[in-house]
This record gives structure tokens, sequence and C-alpha cells, in this order.
């Protein structure tokens, strides 16, 4: 409990008295004296206990952010009070197949669509607050895009071929096989046992046409 002090209060209310100046987490002893019209000295001795605030709000440094998938970003929480003891949260992901979220509030764009990501308090469950993520399609390569440019050239593969992987093609993008790279906008692919690397501006011939 500390260094002991006294304090005299003098009240005509009977019934309570507020005490300022006290700090919180702390045991004080409280003693009360009444002095009845009689003169009759009555003591009574109490002991209590300031209890620390709890949380009431949480607040972010964002509310709405929009990423391309793949993307990533921070969210940053701050609880209040201050004085609070339990400032503890848990971060969640309405949906992530779109957005997913780990405890440091590190946001990662998974697919397409809208997530709101959600911050709990661990010890006030009713104080939450909320960001909104809306996950967009990176955008389509371009020939030299990371400052390579592709040479166009004449490809192996027939029409039929190229049509049976352009889906594919086009979903994709990164450094592997059959994925879109964007920094040069060429694509690495093996068709029918034919391997090649494709970019902007190549052709094969249908019926003897350059397409």
């Amino acid at each position: 409990m500390g260094e002991t002090e006294f304090i005299e209060v003098t009240t005509l209310n009977t019934n309570e008295y507020t005490f300022t100046g006290l700090t919180i987490n702390n045991d004080y002893i409280i003693q009360v004296e009444l002095v009845t019209s009689e003169g009759t000295d009555v003591k009574e001795t109490e002991t209590i206990k300031t209890e620390p605030p709890k949380v009431t709000t949480i607040t972010l440094d964002k509310t709405n952010i929009e990423l391309t998938k793949g993307g990533t970003d921070l969210v940053t929480a701050t609880v209040l009070p201050e004085e609070a003891i339990d400032k503890t949260i848990t971060w969640t992901s309405s949906n992530e197949d779109v957005a997913t979220v780990d405890s440091e509030g590190n946001v990662t764009a998974i697919g397409e669509g809208i997530a709101i990501i959600t911050v709990t308090s661990n010890e006030v469950g009713t104080v939450t607050v909320s960001c909104n993520i809306t996950v967009t399609p990176p955008p389509p390569p371009t020939a030299g895009a990371g400052g390579t440019t592709h040479t166009a050239k004449q490809i192996q593969y027939t029409w039929e071929e190229l049509n049976s992987i352009a889906k594919v093609i086009s979903d994709n993008y990164g450094t592997g096989e059959g994925q879109v790279n964007n920094d040069t906008a060429e694509v690495n692919v093996s068709i029918n046992g034919k391997a090649d690397t494709l970019g902007i501006g190549d052709w094969t011939t249908v019926n003897g046409k350059k397409s």
C-alpha cells in the first residue's frame, strides 16, 4: 500500500464522499469517524482498491484501403485510454480469400473482392473498429515495363495450341512457367512438349498467313 498518508475530511453529507487524487491499481485504507449531535464518536475502517480503467476505444490509422492482388499494407491500431492495463487486441478478416491480416496488422491481398478487417479488444469484446479492404486485379503487363524490351518473333505453335493456354496465361503473373513476367511482358510456356518464351508482338501462321 506504499506510504501512509492521513487526510482529514469534514463533511455534513453522511451518505457519500468523493476522494480525488487517488492513483490506479493501488490499495487505500479509509477510516470514517462519525460524530453525532449527541457527541457520540463512531469509527469505521474500510480497505478499498482502485481499479485501472478498462478499454473504451480503438482507433485505426486507415479505414479504407485499396490493393491490387498480391499487394500488402500495414494498419496501425491505438487502444485507449492510455492507462488501460489490458490493451491486447485481436485482428480478423471477414473474407480470407480476399485479404488476410496478422496479429501486427499486416494486410495481404489474396484475391479480388471486398473484405472487412476487424480489430477487437480482448478485455472488452464490445469495443471494436474496422477497416474496409478492396482488392482489384493487377494491371495487364506492358512490353518493357521493367526496362527490358521483348523482341517480337515468329513462334512455333499453332493457333489451336495457343488458344489452349490463353486463359491460363491471362490469369497469372510471375516468373514461372505459364506466368506473365511484369518486367518483360514475357511468358515461359511448354505446349505439346515444345518449350518457348512468348511476348507481345510474337506471331504464328494460320493457313500460311501471319497471325
